[in-house]
């Protein structure tokens, strides 16, 4: 996995907060709201398709990356700082719950 590539995608990704509209058969859109409009970001047909989107946002792709990332520098030299960092990233992560 290439985290620098997904660093990218997610920082060039429509940020939110995404509104969603759900269909009755599981699928739904997501917008966000641009200067008294909606644009479209995303149509799904399928639920757990739209739950994916919905769950992976491009804060928590970003949190995600400094946890990977943490973790590798962390696994190379087990340092007290490395270990700080790694905990503070996954600290970020829990609070985008």
């Amino acid at each position: 996995m290439n985290l620098d590539r997904l660093e990218a995608l997610a920082k060039a990704a429509t940020p939110g907060p995404y509104t969603v509209s759900r269909y009755d058969h599981g699928g739904g859109r997501f917008f966000v709201d641009r200067d008294t409009c909606l644009l479209l970001v995303a149509d799904f047909y399928y639920l757990e398709d739209r739950e994916l989107f919905a769950a992976v946002s491009p804060e928590v792709v970003l949190a995600l990356i400094r946890v990977a990332r943490a973790t590798k520098a962390t696994d190379a030299a087990a340092t007290a700082e490395n270990l700080a960092v790694q905990h503070l990233a996954i600290a970020d992560l829990d609070a985008l719950k």
